[in-house]
């Protein structure tokens, strides 16, 4: 398509030759003919100058002379619709495979496409365009809204809810039992799990995610929220609306995780704690209280971010101060030179 019809798609201004033609969006590095590349700094500009590439995608700070270009307000936005516009994903073939085993009830919405081996319990309903590639599990009772996907080796237990738009990848497992035993004597005996997962509209998931069940009632994750690969939501936990949760992060039974809120990778959650609205926790921090709105925390235990890095620049100079400790305890255990004694004249 010519650039300035994709600078339309993409919320753009076009700057040059708006005729150019472009078929993919590509790295400085790889581009030839055709190719749309986006400027984060000076140093990318020059690679794409001196690459094949045909334009370039650049925030309003940017600007080239060598070749014609999108200008974008939000650079990061106009480069995802650029891929999907130009990098279109390939269509699903329409219906259920013969591998594909449906039980009783199952309820199929028009333009579904069910892949190889998956298994649907009964009385499941499966909303209309969705997408269940191979080797899918599907509980009893469970629901999928509409145009959600779901990739190789998904399992959703048995009564679980999916909203509309929703993509689980490779390997989630959604409505597990939680983490809950009593203690018997020397034994532990399991605590049954009767709840549900209910995942609201726009929603993702990454590869091996665990979204566990609740005990009683729900474990919730809410409109428009994103998690990473390999984490763990624990029973009876509710995550508000876009919320963003980077990989390998823990979250704790009941723990609450309040719209907007950010968590970095390798983040900790105890149980019952509440990270308020719009908060941020820093990469591998642990919170073991509450977490204010708004609040932006590190370390572990979690304190404001700035109080961390002045406990970490304090820490860093302890070598230092334990030098001149020892000199000084050194100094004060040498014998003491006394005067000499005044002498008459």
């Amino acid at each position: 398509m010519k650039l300035r019809e994709l600078a339309e798609v993409v919320g753009g201004r076009v700057v040059g030759d708006g005729d150019v033609e472009i078929t993919s969006v590509s790295e400085s590095a790889r581009a030839s003919a055709g190719a749309l590349v986006m400027i984060r700094n000076k140093k990318d500009l020059a690679a794409a100058e001196a690459s094949g590439a045909s334009a370039l995608l650049l925030s309003e700070r940017m600007a080239s002379r060598a070749l014609p270009a999108i200008v974008a307000p939000n650079l990061r936005l106009a480069f995802a619709l650029a891929i999907r516009r130009l990098h279109p994903s390939t269509p699903p073939a329409v219906g259920v495979h013969p591998t594909a085993v449906l039980g009783a009830g199952v309820a199929v919405g028009r333009g579904a496409a069910i892949g190889p081996h998956v298994v649907v319990g009964d009385g499941a309903v499966i909303g209309e365009d969705v997408v269940i590639t191979a080797l899918c599990a599907i509980g009893k009772d469970v629901t999928i809204g509409a145009q959600s996907v779901l990739h190789p080796l998904v399992t959703i237990y048995d009564g679980c809810q999916i909203g509309r738009r929703v993509i689980l990848h490779a390997g989630a497992v959604i409505g597990g039992d939680g983490f809950g035993f009593a203690r018997d004597g020397d034994r532990y005996v399991k605590i049954p799990h009767v709840g549900r997962v209910v995942i609201e509209d726009d929603v993702e998931i990454g590869v091996n995610t665990a979204v566990d069940r609740a005990t009683l009632g729900e474990t919730r994750i809410g409109e428009g929220s994103k998690i990473d690969n390999l984490v763990q939501v624990g029973h009876n936990v509710t995550i508000g609306r876009h919320v963003v949760i980077a990989g390998m992060s823990g979250i704790a039974g009941s723990a609450t995780i309040e719209d907007g809120a950010v968590l970095a990778g390798n983040v900790g959650i105890v149980d019952h704690v509440t990270v308020g609205a719009g908060a941020t926790l820093m990469a591998r921090a642990a919170a073991h209280t509450d977490v204010p709105p708004g609040a932006v925390m590190s370390g572990s235990p979690a304190l404001s971010h700035r109080e961390d890095y002045k406990i970490l620049a304090m820490l860093r100079r302890l070598p230092e101060v334990f030098d001149r400790l020892l000199a000084l305890e050194r100094s004060s255990e040498r014998p003491q030179r006394r005067p000499p004694p005044d002498r008459a004249p």
